[in-house]
């Protein structure tokens, strides 16, 4: 069989990849499509986070989402949630503040309470800087709440400004940007 270094090529680039996809699941990008990728988790018609292009409000790709009036938009669900969590290590999300603030956030992340009902997992931050930050949350830092199922039958992930404690404050202006799972 001939070999031919074009198509050499080509795997080698398609390999590299698959590989680097391997080591993460992107959850969103907060890219233009973020209307069909969050939704307020009462009201399901409204989108939580509004576009953002500005080049110093994106941290990867082409926008992030700016979440403001955290008052009015507490709680966001992730549309597309994926149900087996188990291959992975850790969440990942780019957080962009204005103000060093204090504000509370919630990860929650819903599972089916082992005797019917919902359980979830639970981890907050404090938004205690400007600019850009990585926050790298390993899923063995998610607290248990009523019993919920092990990671893989996972049933949606939600980040919200009120609850357990927290409470919107008036001039937290976010930008969140590259959610993502980072596996084991």
């Amino acid at each position: 069989m001939k070999f031919f270094p074009k198509y050499w090529m080509i795997a080698l680039v398609v390999a590299s990849a698959a590989q680097a996809a391997d080591d993460s699941l992107l959850l969103s990008g907060f890219e233009p499509t973020l209307a069909s990728e969050w939704r307020h988790t009462a009201r399901a018609k409204i989108v939580p986070f509004v576009v953002e292009t500005a080049s110093d409000k994106v941290k990867v790709g082409q926008s992030s989402g700016r979440w403001e009036n955290l008052d009015h938009n507490k709680w966001a669900t992730l549309a597309n949630c994926p149900g087996d969590w188990i291959p992975y290590a850790s969440l990942s999300l780019w957080v962009h503040s204005a103000v060093a603030n204090g504000q509370q956030l919630n990860f929650s992340v819903s599972a089916p309470h082992e005797q019917g009902g919902q359980g979830y997992y639970l981890h907050q931050i404090t938004v205690d800087w400007t600019g850009w930050k990585q926050v790298v949350v390993p899923l063995s830092s998610f607290r248990p709440n009523r019993t919920p199922a092990p990671w893989s039958r996972i049933t949606g992930f939600q980040l919200s400004s009120g609850g357990w404690g927290a409470k919107p404050l008036a001039d937290t202006v976010l930008h969140l940007d590259d959610l993502r799972l980072i596996r084991r």
